[in-house]
């Protein structure tokens, strides 16, 4: 588990290490653990209690004794971890130096009680484990090493002279104190990681509870039917080529990617709903903003299937998702194209050893192969119902964070009134229901691009409709006009029209543009207010598309709804570990983020691979690229392979 650097400490040499035969282990037949007493012939952890709690003839000490009969249990007991048990019987040697030395107030006997509190604590914690989650194993591991620090530093003390046990007085003093801070720092690092693991395990477990609870014994079969299917981020073993091209537009490979327990962030794709329509999907890349795209629009078996930035009206990126059999841990699926009668298949018709591209293969007549059969796991876990025959069910569409546009000089938000023909985009002083947006990006042509989204079940792009005004009627991602170039500006942006190049302004009670030159009016410069908690919100990003920083993002969004009579795909999520991977491995960028929020800069736009940020008449661009990319993708042609 990740955590802050602890304090550099200066420490005695370490002790000799313990032979990794002796040494405790996480298996349920962990061996016995080593004393460190030269005095002790029998293994502490094997020592009569009788004998443990009496110390020297006639010198028992009540409180050590007492820290003794805590640790009883500790040791007798039958399930108790091997790592445990080691702990305990580090404990119970130094609370024997405290009955032995008759240690009554002494900095080391403070240190000693609070090393049996701690593994009391731990053991406690541990109870009913048969083993550890690898994260607690190396926290334990790391809290073991400073017991056996505290450890050799007590024997070493309780083998001195009287003499020299003066002369070391302030020494040990420092020692102590050091020793305290370590283990200190060591069990806050277990508890912490413990607290988290037991959180998740119970999160999971019941997600899981619920899922068998919502669903009923019995499905109908979704054999050769359309279905639809929960809109998020999904891993797909697809892996798309690390590319994004910053210009001239380009198609990019995309490869089969073997399973793992740790996918990558190019394995990452967003299945989202195309708007207005119920069975056309867009499965769109979350590390590089591309699509799955049929090149060519070739509709022979053998054509590649790559990464494309994204283009509406081309039926070769649209797809739907077709049952074809059940299991416990989710639906299988072809996954055909809505614009060419062929289907996704993970296996080349030429050379199925030697290339490892997606094909598309023409749709049999009967039946399907293997290759073409897919599974998807949920980076997430959505619920939801076995749908019966016939029944109409509500689809949630995809919960975009909803956001309002505060113009900079008004103070007024921009808010859409009615639909139809004509400037409908009006300033409002208080928002209203009309005024929540959402971003959705679009794509890249020298700049990255977004439309704007009315939050309705059935949203509209805010479009400046032939150059003449503002309109929020129509979805038309296809249409430049429909699409804007967000730049940061002092806590603000300034939103340019691709086709246009004029500037989302407010004007008269309206929402307006000026030119291109206008740009330091602030009348042109739009704040982002998270609609639910009045947030300012400082990055531009497609919250469909792009994970930032959690302390960044906002509440979830509950989703609008629609009706739909197709039965839902059901799947699994990911697992645990996976999912903690996953969203690591988005640590450049949300470090990136972080790091600009902490210089100073004032707002930030955060596209698929690219984070520009604003502040004081200084802008930053990073460039967030693969290290290996390079060495790793194919040089094979892109044309089909027939």
């Amino acid at each position: 588990m990740a955590s802050n650097a602890p304090e550099e400490i200066s420490l005695p040499p370490s002790p000799p290490p313990i032979p990794h035969h002796s040494r405790p282990s996480s298996d349920a037949h962990g061996r016995r653990a080593p004393t460190a007493s030269s005095s002790t012939t029998q293994d502490s952890q094997y020592t009569p209690f009788g004998r443990m709690i009496s110390g020297s003839a006639g010198r028992p000490l009540g409180a050590a004794a007492t820290g003794l009969e805590e640790l009883r249990g500790v040791l007798e007991a039958a399930n108790a971890l091997p790592f445990v048990k080691y702990l305990a019987s580090v404990g119970v040697q130094l609370l024997r130096y405290v009955i032995d030395m008759q240690i009554t107030n002494d900095e080391y006997k403070n240190l000693a009680f609070r090393a049996r509190d701690m593994i009391v604590a731990v053991a406690r914690s541990c109870n009913g484990r048969h083993v550890l989650a690898a994260e607690l194993e190396s926290d334990l591991r790391q809290l073991t090493s400073t017991m056996d620090s505290i450890l050799f530093f007590a024997t070493e003390r309780a083998s001195r002279g009287t003499l020299k046990k003066l002369w070391s007085k302030s020494d040990d003093v420092a020692m102590v104190k050091a020793l305290d801070k370590q283990l200190t720092h060591s069990f806050n690092i277990f508890q912490i990681q413990s607290n988290v693991t037991s959180r998740i395990s119970q999160e999971q477990i019941l997600m899981n509870v619920t899922r068998l609870h919502l669903s009923p014994p019995v499905s109908p079969s979704i054999m050769e039917r359309c279905l639809r299917v929960q809109e998020g981020v999904y891993v797909i073993h697809l892996e798309i080529e690390d590319f994004k091209s910053f210009g001239d537009v380009h198609s990019v490979h995309v490869f089969m990617a073997p399973h793992s327990d740790s996918p990558l962030q190019t394995q990452l794709w967003s299945i989202q709903r195309n708007t207005h329509e119920h069975s056309d999907y867009t499965i769109r890349s979350l590390a590089t903003g591309y699509v799955l795209n049929i090149l060519f629009a070739s509709n022979t078996s053998g054509a590649k299937v790559g990464g494309y930035p994204w283009k509406p009206a081309d039926g070769n990126a649209k797809w739907s998702f077709w049952g074809t059999t059940q299991g416990p841990f989710g639906d299988h699926c072809t996954i055909r194209s809505n614009g060419l009668h062929t289907v996704l298949d993970g296996v080349c018709p030429k050379d199925p050893l030697g290339c490892n591209d997606l094909h598309a293969t023409r749709i049999a007549d009967v039946g399907h192969s293997l290759s073409q059969e897919w599974q998807l796991v949920p980076l997430s876990c959505p619920f939801g119902l076995h749908d019966a025959e016939n029944v109409i069910s509500v689809v949630p569409t995809f919960p975009r964070r909803r956001i309002l546009l505060q113009n900079v000089q008004t103070g007024l938000f921009a808010t859409r009134k009615g639909g139809g023909e004509g400037p409908n985009v009006v300033l409002s002083v208080q928002p209203q229901a009309d005024s929540a947006w959402s971003i959705c990006y679009a794509d890249n042509t020298k700049l990255d691009r977004f439309m704007i989204l009315s939050t309705s079940a059935h949203p509209f792009s805010l479009d400046h409709w032939d150059g003449r005004y503002i309109n929020a009627g129509k979805y038309l991602p296809e249409s430049p006009h429909h699409l804007w170039i967000p730049i940061a500006r002092d806590g603000a942006f300034i939103l340019r029209n691709s086709k246009t190049n004029e500037l989302l302004a407010a004007r008269d009670n309206t929402v307006h543009t000026l030119p291109l030159g206008a740009h330091v009016n602030t009348a042109c410069h739009w704040r982002l207010i998270d609609a639910m908690t009045r947030e300012h919100i400082r990055v531009w990003y497609d919250s469909a598309l792009s994970i930032v920083p959690p302390e960044v993002a906002g509440p979830r969004t509950h989703a609008a709804q629609v009706a739909s009579r197709l039965p839902l795909l059901q799947t699994m999520p990911v697992s645990l570990e996976a999912q903690l991977a996953l969203l690591n491995s988005f640590h450049r960028e949300h470090e990136i983020i972080r790091t600009m929020l902490e210089e100073g800069y004032k707002a930030i736009v955060y596209a698929p691979r690219v984070i520009a940020g604003w502040r004081e008449v200084e802008v930053r661009t990073v460039r967030v690229e693969d290290e290996d990319a390079a060495f790793k993708w194919s040089q094979r042609g892109l044309q089909p392979c027939a």
